[in-house]
């Protein structure tokens, strides 16, 4: 049975991806800042809650990302923890840039150390940008419509899959999707 961990299993993406995965035969790990605080009321909303197994994750705690990576062993990695919120960006830039670009990086420097050799690593904060072993980065959809802290973070963090890829040797698909495109 494969594995699969998904970081920010609470959000609407999150929930439905265990959902599918769950349905494909999956073994489903997710994980939330507090899982003893966490609105689980999507994975409850989709009757799903008792098929995942929950774990307490801060994405910019690099020791408590591979605690989670260790534990699960997964086969596959989905990042949909970072903040993705433009307006909340623009308030707490800090908890942007860390939650978005510096979790991108733990995630993918814990997929390196992981002991399976993961195969799909999917980060998407809500477009059409596709990173892969060959180092293609593009926009399809056009121009940035948006240049505050949220989108220039989220850019920053696609470009750290390049860079793990290159560095670490991984034979992954990384895909990498926004929604702020005009």
């Amino acid at each position: 049975m494969k594995k699969a961990l998904i970081f920010g299993v609470t959000g609407q993406d999150g929930a439905y991806l265990a959902k599918l995965l769950i349905k494909k035969n999956y073994e489903v790990h997710g994980t939330s800042r507090d899982i003893d605080t966490a609105n689980w009321s999507s994975l409850k909303t989709l009757e799903i809650y008792e098929d995942i197994t929950l774990h307490s994750m801060s994405p910019v705690d690099f020791k408590s990302v591979l605690d989670v990576f260790t534990i699960c062993n997964p086969d596959e990695v989905y990042f949909l923890a970072g903040q993705s919120s433009v307006a909340l960006s623009f308030e707490q830039p800090s908890e942007t840039i860390q939650s978005t670009a510096l979790g991108t990086l733990n995630m993918l420097e814990a997929c390196k150390l992981s002991k399976n050799k993961i195969k799909i690593i999917c980060y998407a904060s809500s477009s059409s940008t596709m990173v892969t072993r060959g180092c293609i980065w593009r926009i399809e959809a056009g121009q940035l419509a948006e240049t505050g802290p949220s989108i220039i973070f989220r850019i920053a963090s696609a470009f750290f899959a390049p860079f793990a890829i290159n560095r670490q040797c991984l034979d992954s698909i990384i895909a990498v999707s926004y929604t702020h495109l005009r």
